[in-house]
């Protein structure tokens, strides 16, 4: 249940996120992609004074999703810890990759 609660608001995240850069792409505005880089996107959209107040707004929602980014957080971190607490869940992760044939 925890693995799909998390992924269920990683895939949130996610879509905001590429919400949130196609609508600034609408004004000229570009970013590098990667979560950590939303924050200068998003300093970039409250700084610039020519941008009208709807895409300035459109960063709000990201803004609120800050609950459900520790959720993210704390569900990795019991994930982690239920593995290490598992042997069987320790051992399988031992296994090397299967090598891939279109290599």
């Amino acid at each position: 249940m925890m693995l799909k609660v998390r992924e269920t608001l990683i895939g949130q995240r996610t879509a905001l996120s590429n919400t949130l850069r196609g609508l600034a792409a609408e004004f000229g505005i570009t970013t590098a992609k990667g979560l950590g880089r939303l924050a200068e996107l998003l300093a970039t959209i409250a700084a610039d004074p020519a941008l009208p107040v709807e895409p300035k707004t459109a960063s709000h929602p990201w803004r609120a999703t800050r609950p459900a980014r520790r959720t993210i957080k704390m569900l990795e971190k019991k994930v982690a810890a239920a593995h290490k607490a598992n042997p069987l869940s320790t051992r399988l992760a031992t296994i090397p990759a299967w090598p891939r044939s279109d290599r």
